[in-house]
């Protein structure tokens, strides 16, 4: 958000959900993809999906295909991950609590 004629406290209300949509957009994907490689039928990929509810379970379902594993170790691979995932929970209802560069 390099727009400097946006004011902060809008780039903290708004930039979080774009996260959290682009998270959440990103995982869909990889676990549609890797539920057609496996041969999943596209209804009950479409089922397994819709029940999960938090970015966090979605996440969890596109890398483990389990949306309750634990997802410490891949937060983990990249430091970006654990803050962006944060801004994108939290901040999407209390707005950010960092400045968005």
């Amino acid at each position: 958000m390099l727009d400097e004629n946006v004011p902060e406290d809008v780039k903290r209300r708004v930039a979080p959900g774009l996260f959290r949509l682009a998270l959440e957009s990103a995982a869909q994907q990889v676990f549609y993809a890797k539920q057609h490689r496996a041969g999943e039928s596209r209804l009950a990929t479409e089922e397994r999906w819709s029940a999960v509810h938090k970015t966090r379970n979605m996440i969890a379902l596109a890398v483990h295909q389990n949306s309750e594993r634990d997802l410490s170790q891949w937060l983990g691979f990249r430091t970006e991950r654990f803050p962006t995932l944060h801004i994108a929970n939290a901040g999407t209802h209390n707005g950010a609590d960092r400045p968005i560069t």
